[in-house]
């Protein structure tokens, strides 16, 4: 049970921590306060869990989420709020399943402060579901498969031109991959 429950509390960390820095960066004042009434209904769930935890005398142990902070920050640039809050819906998705485990084995004690959380992490579900498909998800997938599509004509006729000219692999190389920093380049 106890690892269950290290699961949960470091998701709703990793969760707090990835609202704080969207908010940051967020530039849509709306989606901006959406983030934040997320960041702090997380923060109250990490008190409970916390709580949750001396009760129950776990040892608290810190993880890093600093990998999956870049990641989802990394997405977040490339392909916009949409997407990136479509990901953590289903982040969201895992959490609930996750506190079914628990449900059953956790004592009575605590399972009414399970059952309110339960209800807001359905609430910050239904949020997340709802932003991430007024933000355009889908336009945004358009928009890299052309774009990728593109790159990628560019850099072939490029390299099949180089061919012809040059008889040397490591040349053929070189002279793509400045062919595709450039054209990356030039979209910026």
């Amino acid at each position: 049970m106890s690892d269950e429950i290290k699961k949960v509390l470091n998701s709703e960390k990793l969760s707090y921590e990835l609202y704080s820095r969207l908010e940051r960066i967020e530039r849509n004042k709306q989606l901006k306060k959406k983030l934040k009434e997320l960041k702090e209904l997380d923060l109250k769930h990490i008190k409970v869990w916390t709580e949750i935890y001396a009760e129950l005398n776990i040892p608290m142990k810190e993880n890093g989420n600093k990998i999956e902070l870049f990641l989802f920050i990394l997405l977040r640039r490339l392909f916009g709020s949409g997407l990136t809050l479509s990901v953590i819906n289903s982040l969201e998705n895992r959490k609930v399943s996750d506190l079914s485990k628990i449900f059953d084995v956790i004592p009575d004690k605590q399972r009414e402060k399970v059952v309110n959380y339960l209800v807001e992490e359905l609430y910050q579900e239904r949020i997340l579901k709802k932003e991430s498909w007024e933000s355009g998800v889908l336009s945004h997938i358009r928009d890299v498969v052309f774009g990728m599509n593109d790159g990628l004509v560019e850099v072939l006729a490029a390299v099949a031109g180089f061919t012809g000219a040059i008889h040397d692999n490591l040349l053929i190389a070189v002279a793509g991959t400045i062919v595709g920093l450039s054209g990356t380049i030039s979209i910026k």
